[in-house]
């Protein structure tokens, strides 16, 4: 069961990193990926989404912020 918990930066950074991973398999399009997130940070339906916009709103800048 999900639920509702801290979004810390710790846990931020931990399924960040998840995502990139994630994306750097190619094995899901990461538009479908809060599913994944909630089940694997056993967080609610709300937090997954809230997670992956702000991984997908902050991708460049942690990944390209020299270039």
């Amino acid at each position: 069961m999900t639920k509702k918990i801290e979004l810390t930066e710790e846990l931020k950074e931990q399924v960040f990193r998840f995502l990139d991973v994630t994306r750097e398999s190619g094995s899901m399009n990461m538009f479908g990926s809060g599913p994944v997130v909630q089940e694997a940070f056993d967080v609610d339906r709300h937090q997954a989404k809230e997670l992956v916009l702000e991984w997908m709103e902050t991708f460049a800048t942690r990944h390209y912020s020299g270039a």
